[in-house]
């Protein structure tokens, strides 16, 4: 059985145009978590293990190109998952590419406050940054001017994704779009997404910019509008990396978000400082502050990473107040390693 299909296997590879790669490659993560919460210890901890294969065809005119990437997942206390990751099918030339299936959609300045978090789940405390993709069509065309549009329609995707409060209806289409372009020496971009809800429908609608004078600056703010619920974002920030021995990064945000209902109207705002210094080559230690205006809380996230050739060691100390939260996976005070495998 093994011999079929490896000769299987062989066969089909022979048979790919000269022009064309194929690679196969994976991502092992284990990490062990020791934390304190609810005046208790726990240990805790995950194995994920993520396969990936990529097919690329360059052509003379147009390049396709073809990933598909399982998610293999244990926390040991409850069953082990398995589920799809990627499976996407690109076709491009050099200022055009329509891309299909499951994929990673995610768009705007912002780096750990994001207003225009509509539809990936990556944290700032995670350093691989992986999110689930969502189900769709997205087509994007790059200028000459580096102006740039998208345009998606997404479908399937009955799970919240990103910081939505509610989930999309079943067996509805989502429709959206963004149009980017330079604006006084940097970029400003306009955003718009229609889905429909259980008894409901929900309108999006954004405008973000960027630009780098001496120091960096962005802006995303957000309308969302269903009959039920109105949401307004604003995420403010700015970074600057300091000539301080090898290089002392440091980003400030801050986002100020309201929901009004038919009962009720709600405000909360939230800061967060972020700072990273590369000690070696290898080395790099960074730290994450989050303060919640509203209820007074300091949160604190300090890692070290160690990369390899085909080995990252990140070990990372962490204090986040028991109350739920969007920011972050962590609750509590503990430590956490991960050790990343790739081949």
């Amino acid at each position: 059985m093994i011999q079929r299909v490896s000769l299987a296997i062989f066969l089909c590879l022979s048979l790919l145009p000269a022009e064309s790669e194929t690679v196969f490659k994976g991502q092992f993560i284990g990490a062990p978590r020791l934390g304190y919460r609810s005046e208790s210890f726990n240990l805790r901890g995950y194995i994920r293990y993520l396969p990936i294969f990529e097919y690329a065809y360059l052509g003379s005119r147009f390049n396709y190109s073809f990933d598909i990437a399982g998610n293999f997942y244990t926390n040991f206390e409850s069953d082990p998952e398995s589920k799809l990751y990627r499976l996407k099918f690109s076709l491009s030339n050099n200022q055009s590419e329509l891309r299909l299936g499951l994929q990673k959609l995610n768009f705007g300045p912002a780096q750990i406050l994001r207003s225009l978090q509509w539809f990936d789940t990556m944290s700032p405390t995670d350093p691989l940054k992986l999110t689930d993709g969502v189900y769709g069509a997205l087509f994007r065309h790059y200028f000459l001017n580096n102006n740039n549009i998208w345009l998606w329609t997404l479908y399937g995707n009955e799970d919240r994704k990103g910081i939505e409060r509610v989930k999309t209806k079943e067996k509805t289409a989502e429709f959206g779009g963004r149009a980017q372009a330079m604006v006084f020496d940097g970029e400003m971009g306009t955003t718009a997404h229609y889905r429909q809800l259980p008894g409901d429908q929900e309108y999006r609608l954004a405008l973000d910019g960027r630009w780098d004078y001496i120091v960096g600056s962005w802006f995303e703010a957000v309308i969302q509008k269903s009959d039920n619920m109105q949401t307004l974002m604003l995420t403010l920030g700015t970074d600057y990396t300091f000539s301080a021995g090898n290089g002392l990064y440091c980003m400030g945000e801050h986002l100020v978000s309201e929901v009004e209902t038919d009962f009720q109207q709600q405000q909360v705002q939230y800061s967060a400082l972020m700072i990273t210094y590369p000690v070696t080559f290898f080395d790099n230690l960074s730290s994450i502050t989050y303060y919640n205006w509203d209820s007074n809380e300091l949160s604190q996230y300090v890692s070290w990473q160690r990369s390899y050739n085909r080995v990252i060691l990140n070990v990372s100390l962490f204090h986040f107040p028991d109350q739920p939260s969007t920011l972050q996976s962590m609750a509590g005070y503990g430590v956490e390693l991960k050790i990343i495998y790739n081949h």
